[in-house]
């Protein structure tokens, strides 16, 4: 019978022992944190919570943590104190972000386009923004909300120092303009729907009126886009899924994403297809690198800010997108 020597022996005990401190090693403080996640109220987002409750994430092989915010700003400052990994937002907060914060936060994905889902509301005796002039205006301060507001007074020939600009979020707007301590408010769904089905108040201005300009994306902050690609790959291909249930199931979806936010399936699918344009995964390479790129789009928000002293010229604070 043919025995090994000592010295063989010796050296497959060293490669034994190296690959069991290699399995070890693989084994222990490696797994990855969850991958937080900002998320408001806003039926485009819930694409997000559709992949979660459907165990897309999970099938994936990433662990999600969406966390649920009141307003897109209060998400915002989250993400810049280091407290979410990415978030479900806008191009403004984006920019916004990028200018106040050392967090460098990447658009990695397009969710949607706002072609009229949002609103400035009003009662029926004032006609249009350039009665807003003096008026007291709820508006989520530092967000979308703001640039809404300043691009419907611009276009009247007014700026955001002829009203009065009231800091508050979507749930309380309502109560709100009812009990008349609001002249007017920036909304969009599904807040906006219950204040219209009032008969006090119509829409005096709705991003209907700046097509391409209100987009809603997705954001990572470049460090976990570099230290955890991988996760963020697979939270994109579940998302991916997410969408294709929607396109094969529509109601289906439409029933868990609408259980959120307190809606029937029919009501949740009138709020995501009326005045959204949803931007599919086949559509993602053109609008982060192609010809319907979003480029333009972030540096012509940027210019509005910009003039309404909103955002600071800095150079490369529109540096939020995929290299070409």
């Amino acid at each position: 019978m043919k025995t090994s020597s000592p010295k063989t022996c010796a050296f497959t005990g060293k490669l034994v022992t190296v690959a069991a401190l290699g399995l070890l090693l693989a084994g222990c403080g490696t797994k990855q944190p969850p991958l937080r996640v900002g998320i408001n109220s806003w039926p485009g987002y819930e694409f997000l919570w559709l992949a979660q409750e459907k165990g897309f994430f999970r099938d994936a092989g990433v662990e999600v943590k969406l966390v649920q915010f009141g307003s897109l700003s209060d998400a915002r400052r989250a993400f810049e104190s280091g407290n979410l990994d990415g978030w479900a937002t806008t191009v403004v907060e984006v920019l916004m972000s990028r200018d106040a914060s050392p967090r460098d936060a990447r658009i990695v994905r397009v969710i949607d386009a706002s072609e009229g889902a949002d609103v400035i509301i009003a009662p029926k005796s004032i006609q249009s923004p350039r009665d807003l002039r003096g008026k007291r205006v709820g508006v989520e301060l530092a967000s979308l909300g703001v640039y809404m507001l300043g691009r419907a007074l611009e276009l009247e020939g007014l700026t955001l120092q002829d009203v009065t600009p009231v800091s508050s979020v979507q749930e309380l707007m309502g109560e709100q303009m009812r009990s008349g301590a609001l002249d007017a408010a920036v909304s969009y769904p599904p807040q906006s729907a219950a204040l219209l089905a009032d008969a006090r108040f119509h829409a005096i201005f709705s991003s209907q009126r700046i097509p391409g300009e209100v987009v809603d994306v997705l954001a990572f902050d470049s460090e976990t886009l570099r230290l955890r690609s991988q996760q963020v790959a697979a939270f994109q291909q579940a998302l991916d899924r997410a969408f294709r249930f929607y396109q094969e199931q529509p109601m289906e979806a439409a029933r868990i994403m609408g259980l959120r936010e307190g809606l029937s399936a029919k009501d949740f699918q009138t709020q995501l297809t009326e005045g959204i344009r949803l931007i599919t995964p086949a559509e993602q390479a053109s609008f982060l690198r192609g010809a319907a790129s979003l480029r333009p789009v972030v540096e012509g928000v940027a210019r509005h800010l910009n003039s309404t002293g909103l955002l600071s010229a800095r150079l490369g604070l529109t540096d939020c997108l995929p290299a070409p």
